[in-house]
This record gives structure tokens, C-alpha cells and sequence, in this order.
């Protein structure tokens, strides 16, 4: 029988059991066994450097990257390591023969490091920056496949699309195929970030029908921080080249587990603190992580955005997250979303409901006592 929750996080992972710990999504944890294993390999490194690079190290990486393509669904030859998905997106984004007035497609969920990159293209390669703009609330995915349509459609020049898979803020399942043949109507490259998806969802990338897919395999996947996958298509093997010239269990359980206890943690939350989830249709929930919506308080500070205000759509509450750490032992992410301030829980292997219940305790512990 599979055992999870606490007597997991004290066996496998080298977490302080006396902290709450509900970011598997921003910076992962890699199980003990992993470290040791990593650790093995650097003192092998170490005790031998010209042994392990000139007659090791090749074998070393390309069992590892047999076991990664088939655990992403890939022929070993689409698929290259990178340190994490913004480095895997910059090397496209730097690769790609843009010319003037070329156009990249992206969105309002966009994660910022994304944003910024695009940003850059824009201005150092006169490229041309389109946003669109997600509905809030949204109440169906052909909304988003509505809003893409109309984009692509008026700017028949947009050369790429960047396409979430899971996005991070709102964490929101995107509906990825058929953005993909959206894009293919109208002749635009697609570049998946799945920062978020190795880990929560089954991958098949050589049947996904993307051109470039980006994702990190230390946050669901618990690999070591630094361990991220690029795949690309094979047309584009001789276009892409570098910025600069693990642990898996297959049983379904873990996926079991913590969808489940995603699910039940956010009707605990929305429950104890009356508020509700991020809007959004239930097929757009990523398994392992939900938003929930923060009560009103001084503590949770709203902002006046305006429906296109891309720059302050999404702020990090940093005064909350330290306070709730260093009093609480609570490492939860809180965000002002589209002007209201959200809590993001993620649920791991690690964690039980018992963690949320703390969560719940310690806002409603901050409210009673502005009472």
C-alpha cells in the first residue's frame, strides 16, 4: 500500500517535518534518494575529473536522456537537457530567424520571465509583441480559443506562439491541442511552456504536434533543481541552438493522490475562509495545484487594474508570504490576481490535508486579530 503525507516527507524527503510546505510548484523537492544519487555522481566527478568527463560522462547523459524522453513520449534525438523552461524558451526565441515585422503571440497568463524575454525580442529585433487578452471570470475554453482566432486572424505576420500547457498564475489546464491547430490554420510556430505539466500529466510530445515544448522536471517530477528538458521538432534540430555557445514512479497512485488532495484542500480552504475558487471551467483544473480566493482584510491588498493592464495583472503579496512563514512555518504562495488577492496551494506526495487545515487556521488567526 502507498504511503504519503507525513511518514513519506520524513522517510523520502529531506524537508524540516516541523514547516508546512504547500510550493511544490515554484521550486520543487527532490526526494532523499535523488540528492544521494546526484550527490553520487558529483563525488565520482570530483574524485576524478578527467576519468568521468573524457570516459563517463557521455554514457551517463545519454541513459539519462533515454529515460527522460520516454517518460515525456519523445525519440531521445528531440530532446536536449536545459537548466529550467525559461532557459529552454530563450534558446528558441534567440534561434529563430525572425525578420521586421515578424509577430510573437503571447497572453495576459503569460508567466512574467516569458513576458520579459518577449519584451526583449521586441525591442532588440524589431519584432512585433501581441497580447491576448484571457476573459476574466472565464466561464468556457472556447472563450480562449475565441480570443486566439481573432488575434492570429488580424495579424496573419505572428511567426510564434507561446502556449502554456499548465499556466502558473492562475494555474489553469490550457486547452493545448487545440490551440496547437489553431495555430497550424494559420501557419504560426508553437512553443509549448510546460513548465508546470512533466509530473502532473502523461506526456506524448512527438504526437503533440508543437514545434518546441520547454519543461522543468524538478518541480512534479522530483528531479534536482537545474534539471529541465527542451524538446524540438526534427525539422528544427540544425535551427535551435544553446543560450550560451531521476526520480519517477509510473504508478498511477502519486497522480491519485494528489489530485485528490488538491481537490479536497481548496474545498477546505474556499469552506473555512467563505470565499471561492478562481473562476475558471472545471476542464481547465491542473491536477495537483488550485487559487483560492483570500478573505477581505487590510492583510490582503486589492489594486486598481484596468482589463488590459498586463504589467500589474499578477503581483506576489512577499509582506504576507514572510509573515505567514515566519510565524506560521507556512510556505504558501499569495497574489494579487486581476485586483484580488489569491492564495495558490500546490499539493505533492509530501503533504496531507492536515497541512491545509494549518493554512486555513493561520489567515483566520491574522483576521481575528485586527477584529
Amino acid at each position: 500500500m502507498a504511503v504519503f503525507g507525513r511518514a513519506l516527507m520524513k522517510k523520502e524527503f529531506m524537508l524540516d517535518s516541523s514547516k508546512t510546505f504547500l510550493n511544490q510548484g515554484s521550486y520543487g523537492n527532490a526526494p532523499r534518494r535523488v540528492i544521494e544519487c546526484r550527490t553520487g555522481y558529483i563525488r565520482m566527478m570530483e574524485e576524478s575529473p578527467d576519468d568521468y568527463f573524457r570516459w563517463k560522462n557521455e554514457d551517463f547523459w545519454l541513459s539519462m536522456v533515454q529515460t527522460v524522453a520516454e517518460f515525456i513520449g519523445s525519440d531521445p534525438q528531440n530532446v536536449v537537457f536545459v537548466q529550467n523552461t525559461t532557459t529552454g524558451i530563450n534558446a528558441v526565441i534567440r534561434s529563430l530567424n525572425f525578420e521586421k515585422g515578424d509577430g510573437i503571440l503571447i497572453n495576459s497568463w503569460t508567466y512574467g520571465n516569458v513576458k520579459n524575454i518577449c519584451a526583449y525580442a521586441a525591442d532588440t529585433r524589431h519584432v512585433d509583441l501581441y497580447y491576448v487578452d484571457i476573459p476574466f471570470p472565464l466561464k468556457s475554453v472556447d472563450q480562449i480559443l475565441t480570443a486566439y482566432e481573432e488575434k492570429l486572424s488580424k495579424h496573419q505576420n505572428i511567426k510564434l506562439a507561446i502556449v502554456d500547457y499548465i499556466s502558473s498564475m492562475p494555474p489553469a489546464l490550457m486547452p493545448v491541442k487545440e490551440m496547437i491547430a489553431l495555430c497550424r490554420k494559420y501557419d504560426t510556430l508553437v512553443l509549448i511552456d510546460g513548465a508546470h505539466t512533466p509530473g502532473q500529466l502523461p506526456l506524448h510530445l512527438d504526437q503533440l504536434g508543437a514545434d518546441f515544448y520547454a519543461g522543468n522536471l524538478h518541480k512534479w517530477a522530483f528531479a534536482p533543481r537545474g534539471s529541465a528538458v527542451l524538446w524540438i521538432r526534427p525539422e528544427f534540430h540544425h535551427t535551435i541552438f544553446p543560450v550560451v555557445t531521476s526520480y519517477y514512479d509510473k504508478e498511477d497512485k502519486i497522480s491519485e493522490y494528489c489530485s485528490k488532495l488538491a481537490l479536497d484542500a481548496a474545498n477546505l480552504l474556499v469552506k473555512k475562509w467563505k470565499t471561492s475558487l478562481y473562476p475558471m471551467p472545471d476542464n481547465m483544473l491542473p491536477p495537483f495545484m488550485r487559487l483560492i480566493r483570500m478573505p477581505d482584510h487590510k492583510w490582503f491588498p486589492t489594486f486598481k487594474t484596468s482589463a488590459d493592464d498586463r504589467k500589474n495583472f499578477c503581483r506576489d503579496n512577499m509582506s504576507l508570504m514572510k509573515t505567514v512563514w515566519e510565524r506560521f512555518q507556512i510556505q504558501s504562495v499569495f497574489i494579487s490576481i486581476h485586483g484580488q488577492s489569491w492564495c495558490r496551494i500546490s499539493a505533492s506526495v509530501y503533504n496531507e490535508i492536515q497541512d491545509y487545515e494549518k493554512l486555513a487556521d493561520a489567515i483566520l488567526t491574522l483576521l481575528d486579530e485586527e477584529k
